[in-house]
């Protein structure tokens, strides 16, 4: 018992060193090449925790050997434990007075009438009664609460089972995860279907106080409380003091910016399908503790990727004006459909063929920061017999020509029709697949009720030796519980004025 007590006091530490060291060194085994990655990171360092396996710690060697001494100590108890218990609660001990009465702390003799042996029997109500005739006496031995002595053993048991599931869990279980945009497909070596990604969507909490929103979309405030008529009280922070405002909801967003309004998120739901062998079989939405079960694996909604967002962005057209890049006076204005073409006066030809509502540039090339129009941009592209010459992008707020002097024409946006864009994460799933899940659920089952036994039912016995006479007879009673010694004694009282006033 001092061994398994000393393994989960280990066992204990070393799980807090290790969850605080990937907090110091986190490492995510999903990116590509991740041993090279942190190799470079962390040097030294690195190469202790592969040897360790700390990048993974709870499926380690060492852990693993851990609770393998745990689960041998922990079999060992019950193997002590089990022939004891199952002893308490089948057998009828049987105690002869005297002495062994004086040893008790409840105990307690009477002179009695000629009682009968079941006249005293139907006294003692709820005890589970055994008598035996030992010469002119006779022996009882009553008993209350006999599953009580089960509690230890089952805990134990139920300890165990958490153990060997965990052991399970570590040398056969898999995790892993899988990352995809709506339409894409999650697959893995280890099982043989897939995984199609038919949506994903971010669902915000309704305006309310704590959130940070953005105001007319131009300046940011934290809302302090929600007042009548559609009103909020909002936090404004200056450079010398903060100052506070009413603002109509409707002048306010608490969707803006992923990096800043993860706050205001509500709930992560992905519709997955699952497919197999081209067919589609069942489509579900999964949330955060909700996953898609199939075939023994578990996807779970993990979390989404906030560093390549797509941003799906459209207008109906564009207003565009087209100049010489030589000249000043505009050849033409003209309201441009989206990848529609339209001829130039040299016999070139151009289409809008792109529409960008948050430019940048980036190492990776042209992206949308955002589906909000803080600087929209679209493309124009320049053909000749089909192929392209050139391109030029113009910018809704910044009118001056993007565009080389050798290109023969400029181009300039003056206005966007019915503009529309949306950001599209990838979404991020947890897959498992725990074989020994079931032996954990049953180790919980056994141990919550091992636990319910040992604290709630309370074994008590009592025992009486009825000692015949003439006239009368004399009676020795004593009791005994381990736990609740107040309230037995009341109860034992209770038996014994009950024994009493019967006889007289």
């Amino acid at each position: 018992m001092k061994f398994a007590v000393w393994m989960l006091v280990i066992i204990a530490a070393v799980s807090l060193i290790s969850m605080f060291l990937l907090e110091f060194f986190p490492v995510n085994t999903n990116i590509p090449d991740w041993k090279e990655v942190y190799s470079e990171k962390y040097g030294a360092v690195f190469d202790i925790m592969q040897v360790m396996g700390l990048q993974n710690p709870y499926r380690s060697w060492w852990y693993t050997i851990l609770l393998g001494l745990l689960s041998v100590s922990l079999t060992l108890c019950i193997i002590d434990q089990a022939p004891k218990a199952f002893n308490r609660l089948f057998s009828y001990e049987f105690k002869n007075g005297g002495e062994e009465f004086r040893a008790l702390e409840n105990r307690d003799e009477l002179l009695i009438g000629n009682e009968t042996a079941d006249g005293l029997e139907r006294q003692i109500k709820g005890y589970h009664i055994r008598r035996k005739e030992a010469g002119d006496r006779i022996l009882f031995s009553a008993v209350k609460g006999r599953l009580g002595y089960l509690g230890p053993l089952f805990t134990h048991l139920g300890m165990l089972l958490l153990v060997i599931g965990g052991l399970i869990v570590g040398i056969a279980g898999f995790e892993s995860f899988g990352e995809a945009y709506p339409g894409e497909f999650i697959e893995n070596e280890a099982f043989d279907f897939k995984i199609k990604v038919e949506d994903f969507r971010i669902e915000y909490h309704p305006l309310g106080a704590g959130q940070w929103v953005l105001v007319d979309d131009e300046r940011f405030g934290r809302i302090k409380k929600r007042l009548k008529d559609d009103k909020f009280l909002l936090e404004f922070f200056a450079q010398d003091s903060n100052y506070y405002k009413e603002i109509n909801g409707s002048r306010l967003k608490n969707k803006f910016n992923i990096e800043r309004d993860r706050g205001n998120i509500k709930d992560y739901i992905s519709t997955l399908t699952v497919v197999e062998n081209g067919e589609s079989l069942f489509t579900k939405e999964i949330e955060v503790n909700k996953p898609l079960r199939y075939k023994g694996f578990r996807f779970y909604q993990s979390s989404f990727n906030t560093r390549n967002p797509q941003v799906k962005a459209e207008a109906d057209s564009a207003v565009i004006v087209i100049k010489p890049s030589s000249g000043k006076s505009k050849i033409d204005t003209l309201k441009a459909a989206f990848d529609s073409t339209y001829p130039l006066p040299n016999g070139d030809s151009f289409k809008v063929v792109n529409f960008i509502p948050d430019f940048r540039i980036t190492p990776q090339g042209v992206i949308s920061q955002s589906d909000n129009l803080r600087n929209p941009a679209v493309e124009v592209k320049v053909f000749r017999n089909g192929e392209e010459r050139y391109h030029q992008w113009c910018f809704l707020e910044h009118p001056a020509a993007h565009s080389s002097s050798q290109n023969d024409y400029s181009f300039r946006v003056l206005d966007l029709i019915n503009p529309r864009a949306e950001t599209v994460f990838s979404t991020i799933l947890q897959i498992k697949k725990s074989l020994g899940v079931p032996v954990i659920w049953a180790g919980l089952i056994m141990m919550t009720l091992g636990v319910f036994l040992a604290f709630y039912i309370t074994p008590k016995r009592i025992w009486i030796v009825l000692h015949s006479g003439d006239n009368e007879s004399r009676l020795e009673i004593a009791g005994y519980t381990s736990r609740g010694k107040h309230l037995f004694k009341e109860e034992f009282e209770r038996i014994v004025d009950k024994i009493t006033s019967t006889a007289k």
